[in-house]
């Protein structure tokens, strides 16, 4: 989207020959965060390719089969709209921020959910009531910056698990053992 709008204000100034779109992301920077959202404006037509691209993700997953029609019903209220908005805006505003950030999420196929005991020093609790000795599942790590650092100052994302068997509390020790030895090196 970004290079789109970068491409077309090349056009106007007659820059048409081919440039390396990224180089020219700098020179617009400011004015993109100054206006983003008049430049960057949510529409309707962006929100049908939103919903389309959803209803070949959710065919995917056959643990929605027979939920379907609950998402697409979904898909089709205000609620939707709003919160579509609301993450294209989000995502425009992290796509231009300087270095970009970026949300560690990886698709639940691939995702490894590992476990530690919560502390709320380490840790934003966004789901459930933990104690010092309560397992918890990491849901949103901080976004990685430039050469794989965690953005300073902004913790992992937990859910506290309202039970525990013992492979979550063998889990929640090896892990304490790990970050301990991470720590002191």
């Amino acid at each position: 989207m970004i290079y789109e709008v970068i491409k077309k204000v090349l056009l106007i100034l007659r820059i048409d020959k081919e440039v390396n779109l990224e180089s020219f992301l700098p020179r617009f920077r400011v004015l993109f965060q100054d206006f983003f959202t008049t430049i960057f404006a949510f529409s309707d037509e962006f929100l049908n390719r939103v919903k389309d691209k959803l209803k070949i993700v959710i065919k995917t997953y056959k643990e929605f089969d027979d939920k379907e029609s609950d998402c697409l019903s979904d898909m089709d209220t205000r609620h939707f709209k709003a919160f579509a908005e609301v993450c294209y805006k989000l995502c425009i505003f992290m796509l231009l921020h300087d270095p970009v950030l970026t949300l560690n999420i990886p698709s639940y196929e691939t995702r490894n959910i590992t476990y530690y005991y919560f502390n709320k020093n380490d840790y934003i609790n966004i789901e459930g009531f933990g104690t010092e000795k309560s397992a918890c599942a990491v849901i949103l790590f901080p976004p990685i910056l430039r050469k794989n650092f965690y953005y300073q100052g902004i913790k992992p994302a937990v859910y506290i698990l309202p039970k525990m068997d013992d492979l979550i509390l063998q889990e929640c020790e090896k892990n304490k053992t790990q970050s301990n030895v991470s720590k002191d090196t």
